[in-house]
């Protein structure tokens, strides 16, 4: 029951008792009017605030969202904010977007920049593009330099063939003919290092052996003709060597058949010497006669000066000079009796 009602019901049943009230209850009456009337003004004023502020709010979606109508259901504050937001985020993608499509555009101007993606999609699209372009760039780059090294190597190779090259060889090619190169070169300088060791090993033996019937070879020769030289005059050296040893042994058989003979006719010779001097009236032999003989020779040598006695000097004297002398000669020399000290005459 509203407190209208509730009034009107308690007007009926007042009393004559209640007659002197009646002025109070007027003038709270009129107080309550005043004051209800001072909160009607305030509440329409509010009333009409907030009427201006939906309004205001409303325009303001609507300039955002245009065919926003308003059915009194939302939080009109609420929505604006979060319609600013998405506009605000909504206005920030295009911003990167369009600076994305710019970038493709400045960086790949012969392709069409895909619509269908995201601007992350669009910004890995773009990165891997600009990876590919930079790996090509690089790869080209690199073969770029290889060619320039290939062509500067051709150029280098074909200053150092001496033989022909055929029309359009390739690099491949080059090498192979330069590699063909040394190795003749390598053949060449082996084949004059042999031909020189040979000659040089062939010559000192012919020169070694002169009597060994080595023939000289000619200036032309190879090394395989030089080898096959070096052999026969190794083989002729041998045999040489062979006969030579051959011959020193007849030779030492010879001398000792020959030292044989002489002690022989020597010992014969004594008896013949033993015989004479005794019939001549000498007496025995004193200690190493040929020797003692050989000293008065010497003396008698120098006496009519044909010894110097600067040379007996140099000797340390007489006794050692005759020593000397007489080590100079051989057993045959000593007692032959054909020696002047061993004639008798002297």
């Amino acid at each position: 029951m509203s407190a209208v009602v509730a009034i009107r019901n308690a007007i009926d049943m007042l009393q004559v008792s209640d007659l002197e009230h009646l002025q109070d209850l007027r003038d709270a009456f009129k107080l309550r009017e005043s004051v209800l009337k001072t909160e009607h003004k305030n509440a329409e004023k509010l009333r009409k605030q907030s009427d201006t502020k939906r309004l205001t709010i409303i325009k303001k979606i609507q300039m955002i969202e245009p065919s926003f109508n308003y059915d009194g259901q939302l939080d009109l504050q609420t929505y604006l904010t979060d319609l600013k937001t998405k506009a605000a985020e909504d206005a920030k993608y295009q911003k990167k977007r369009d600076t994305l499509i710019k970038k493709f555009t400045d960086k790949f101007p012969a392709d069409i920049c895909p619509n269908d993606m995201t601007n992350d999609d669009l910004d890995a699209h773009i990165k891997s593009k600009l990876d590919e372009q930079k790996k090509y760039k690089a790869e080209k780059k690199k073969l770029d330099s290889k060619a320039l090294r290939d062509a500067n190597l051709i150029s280098k190779l074909s200053s150092e063939i001496t033989t022909s090259i055929p029309d359009g060889a390739s690099l491949d090619d080059l090498k192979t003919l330069i590699k063909q190169q040394k190795f003749t070169a390598q053949e060449q300088k082996r084949e004059n290092a042999n031909r020189a060791k040979f000659r040089k090993l062939h010559d000192a033996i012919r020169e070694q052996y002169p009597d060994a019937d080595i023939s000289p070879i000619s200036l032309d020769a190879t090394s395989s003709d030089l080898q096959l030289a070096l052999q026969d005059a190794r083989q002729k050296r041998d045999n040489k060597k062979l006969f030579d040893k051959e011959q020193e042994k007849k030779r030492k058989a010879q001398e000792r058949a020959d030292k044989k003979a002489a002690d022989i006719r020597n010992k014969l010779d004594q008896k013949t010497l033993k015989a004479e001097n005794k019939l001549n009236g000498i007496k025995g032999t004193q200690k190493n006669a040929p020797f003692q003989r050989f000293c008065s020779y010497i003396k008698l040598q120098l006496d009519n000066g044909h010894i110097d006695q600067t040379d007996i000097d140099e000797a340390g004297g007489k006794a050692k000079y005759n020593s000397k002398r007489w080590a100079e000669l051989n057993s045959e020399q000593k007692n032959n009796p054909k020696s002047p000290w061993n004639i008798p005459s002297h």
